[in-house]
C-alpha cells in the first residue's frame, strides 16, 4: 500500500483581461458606495475610509486624526 501527494503552481494571470478589469470596476462601485460621505457632517454617519496607498518613506509614522467637539482623536497607523 501506498500513498502519494501532488502538486502545481500555476503562473500568470487566469482571468481574461476584459473580465478582470469588469470585475475591479464592480468592485470599485460597491466600495465606494459603502465609503464615508466628502465633506462635513453634522450627524454620525457610518461607513468605511479608503486612502490610497503609497510606497511609505523609511521609518515614516502616520496618524488619522478627527477632529470633533472634544480633544482630537488620534489614531496611529502602522
Amino acid at each position: 500500500m501506498s500513498t502519494s501527494v501532488g502538486g502545481g503552481v500555476i503562473t500568470g494571470n487566469t482571468v481574461p483581461p476584459d473580465a478582470a478589469d469588469h470585475d475591479r470596476e464592480v468592485m470599485e462601485r460597491e466600495l465606494s458606495e459603502k465609503a464615508l460621505p466628502e465633506g462635513k457632517v453634522s450627524v454620525p454617519v457610518a461607513g468605511y475610509l479608503y486612502f490610497p496607498i503609497t510606497k511609505s518613506k523609511k521609518g515614516a509614522k502616520y496618524q488619522l486624526v478627527y477632529s470633533g467637539e472634544a480633544e482630537p482623536l488620534i489614531l496611529s497607523l502602522p
